[in-house]
């Protein structure tokens, strides 16, 4: 029986063979700053990306294989890029020990003091060192007296704050150095009230010293005048610190509990921002929920969001969409969207939610979105997409005369030949028939003269109706796509073919086709060759191009002549 082979761990002498090279590479990008020692076998250090700063340690065995492994960074549950610099830097400095070799404990210099000065020395000393380093004291008193300390929101306030002056001092600006300092103190003074509110997730009064250290650091986070993603960065990782005691509640009750924390300070009362933070943490939460506790997690968000109004709201839109797509997920039913309304400017939303009224039969209050749109719009082009949604209401309502009118006031836009026959038909004849045609066909006519590839089609479709090609053959010119030639190639080439001739002959080559259509019209070209070929011959064709050439001083043939020419002159001498 063959034996399973044991998985390789990672160690200062494997890692070239086990990281992705992708990485390594990328590592090297990654200064590492500082990097100690303490205790034995255990290195952490300062890893540089950028403008950023990230606290990594590695501890190794006796022999160097990777024990343990944190990084700060948004990546550091993994072997993040930083972890692997500090790997790098300590695989070059460090001989690793084999497990058989006895090693004696070697104190350094402070060490060596430690273990020799007297208590009382030592105590005074300490004494000396708090009272001069603020910032120290203030490590110091939450590492020893914090254990069994229940904390309030003023106290979690006060504390923060302390940290803060505690490294700026009187100075009045923060810079880059400061702001890792006074981060660094965050994290050892706040992990004593993270711990408790995690062991206590569910409850309300922990939640708001943790909801206080993060309205905290925004706070700050938005006065400094330095540029730097620390500060959201160190409140991502406080958000993020929940997910998982959250998820792991076994009662229902606790976990919409301590979601509902979250869900009520969606909206900073203070200052009616939407918090984007925990908008996202919800979304993170919905992510790893069963489908049951998804379901009422969406129903408690559903419920705060209709006691608000979120037009009102500074960014009160993304609120609305991230709900949206929430209940979209859950297939919540059709009843349950009345809550939403179109937000101004975004039509993607509002052709999304006007959609579904339209999908689930409710057209009265899909038309009334529209017409509301429509009304607040200063621009005729801007109510295109919402006169195309009362297009499609008005047509399974079987609602003639809107229909008529819709399809009057999207003509000038789309150039549909199907409305433009539709409305024409259904008018009476008269003089107000023939000048609504002459009207909007000379619109038309001037859009196809600034290459617009619609109007063109609506050209060629209305003379194919009317059976008049020659006319047809009147409308080719620089713009004209070759894909529409070659779809009416025959009925024009049998209503005058030397005109059709003449027509592709004299034609420029437009340089706005692969930037306004993305064509590739050059695929036509076969095609209209062996066209051509049925009418004439090579030799007439052949004369017909070198006496267009003659003409030209400044410009050559277009690109399909000179693909027929090609083409033609060897068969010409074959």
């Amino acid at each position: 029986m063959a034996t399973e082979k044991k998985e390789e761990k990672l160690s200062l002498k494997n890692y070239n063979s086990i990281l992705p090279k992708e990485q390594l590479k990328l590592s090297q990008k990654n200064p590492v700053r500082e990097c100690d020692e303490t205790p034995q076998n255990t290195f952490v250090a300062y890893v540089d990306e950028g403008d950023d700063t990230y606290d990594v340690s590695l501890t190794f065995s006796p022999t160097g294989e990777v024990l343990k492994d944190t990084c700060d960074c948004k990546f550091g549950t993994t072997f993040c890029r930083h972890k692997t610099a500090l790997l790098v830097h300590v695989a070059g400095n460090k001989k690793v020990m084999p497990t058989t070799a006895v090693k004696k404990l070697k104190l350094s210099k402070s060490g060596a003091l430690l273990a020799d000065i007297g208590f009382d020395e030592l105590k005074t000393w300490v004494t000396e060192l708090l009272a001069s380093n603020k910032d120290i004291e203030l490590g110091f008193i939450h590492k020893f007296e914090s254990k069994n300390h229940e904390y309030t929101v003023d106290e979690v306030i006060k504390i923060t704050e302390e940290a803060t002056r505690a490294v700026v001092k009187s100075k009045k600006n923060i810079d880059q150095t400061q702001l890792k300092k006074i981060i660094d103190l965050w994290k050892k003074i706040h992990q004593p009230i993270l711990e408790q509110y995690h062991a206590h997730i569910a409850e309300k009064n922990y939640f708001l010293m943790f909801n206080a250290i993060w309205e905290y650091c925004k706070k700050l986070d938005n006065g400094i005048a330095i540029k730097s993603s620390k500060i959201t960065k160190y409140t991502e990782g406080l958000i993020a610190g929940t997910l998982e005691p959250i998820n792991r509640l076994v009662q229902d009750e606790a976990y919409l509990s301590a979601t509902s924390h979250f869900i009520s300070n969606i909206i900073f009362l203070h200052s009616n921002i939407v918090n984007a933070q925990y908008l996202s943490h919800l979304k993170n939460i919905a992510n790893i929920a069963t489908e049951e506790r998804k379901i009422k997690l969406v129903q408690s968000i559903r419920n705060q969001y209709a006691q608000i109004k979120a037009d009102a709201i500074y960014d009160g839109s993304s609120y609305t969409k991230f709900l949206f797509d929430l209940m979209e997920e859950c297939k919540f039913p059709i009843g349950e969207y009345a809550i939403f309304a179109p937000i101004r400017f975004d039509n993607d939303f509002n052709e999304k939610l006007i959609n579904q009224l339209i999908e689930n039969e409710k057209y009265a209050q899909a038309e009334a979105f529209c017409n509301n749109q429509i009304r607040g719009n200063f621009r005729e082009e801007f109510n295109i997409p919402y006169f195309i949604l009362l297009k499609k209401i008005h047509t399974l309502t079987g609602n003639e005369k809107k229909l008529i009118g819709i399809k009057i006031l999207l003509l000038p836009f789309t150039y549909s030949f199907e409305d433009f026959i539709y409305i024409y038909n259904s008018m009476s004849d008269g003089d107000d028939k023939k000048n609504w045609r002459t009207k909007i066909l000379a619109k038309i006519k001037n859009a196809v003269t600034m290459g617009d590839k619609d109007a063109q089609k609506f050209f060629f479709e209305l003379h194919d109706h009317e059976k008049n090609y020659s006319k047809m053959i009147g409308l080719i010119g620089s713009y004209t796509r070759y894909s529409l030639i070659h779809k009416y190639f025959e009925p024009m080439a049998a209503a005058n073919k030397s005109l059709l001739l003449k027509a592709l002959i004299t034609k420029n080559d437009s340089s706005s086709w692969g930037r306004s259509y993305g064509d590739k019209e050059e695929t036509w070209y076969p095609e209209i060759h062996a066209g051509l070929l049925r009418h004439f011959t090579t030799e007439y064709l052949l004369a017909a191009l070198a006496d267009e050439e003659k003409k030209r001083v400044y410009y050559r043939l277009n690109s399909l002549c000179q693909y027929i020419q090609s083409n033609l002159k060897p068969q010409l001498f074959s």
